[in-house]
């Protein structure tokens, strides 16, 4: 299951490629705090490419530790808001596969976030969201951390 959920990242990411070879790409990372029953912090790798002018595709990995520890990937999608030239929300949706504990779990991602611009190149992000997972918790996920734009 996780090769196949990589693949689907992976075809999804050039597929995003080939639609506008002159796309923003944003790589960066954070951290993450998983709560539901527990609370377990994650550090996050992450990028994010435009699609279209309000649609970009938003990959991540999360190593996930604490009471839980596993790794998580995730492929999301924004459609995005622009409040101000510097700042820009988005909805999210998408599919994840978390993996710890001898197991893992598909699941699907709803939520929020927000990216504020704080130089041409560089930005921060901030993000909520649910994980609805098969057969598992279902933690809300409190994420933020620094992009920078190396595209576009």
């Amino acid at each position: 299951m996780k090769k196949n959920l990589l693949k689907l990242v992976t075809g999804i990411f050039l597929i995003a490629l080939s639609f506008n070879a002159n796309a923003q790409i944003d790589v960066g990372g954070g951290l993450s705090i998983f709560s539901d029953n527990v609370t377990n912090l994650a550090l996050q790798g992450r990028a994010q490419f435009g699609i279209t002018e309000s649609i970009r595709v938003a990959p991540s990995f999360n190593f996930i530790f604490g009471d839980f520890s596993g790794t998580e990937i995730n492929g999301d999608l924004h459609y995005l808001f622009n409040v101000t030239e510097s700042v820009t929300v988005y909805p999210l949706a998408g599919l994840g596969l978390t993996s710890g504990g001898g197991r893992s779990n598909l699941g699907l991602n709803l939520g929020g976030g927000a990216n504020f611009g704080i130089t041409e190149t560089l930005k921060i992000f901030a993000e909520l969201k649910t994980v609805l997972l098969i057969d598992f918790y279902s933690p809300i996920v409190i994420g933020g951390g620094v992009l920078y734009t190396i595209g576009g």
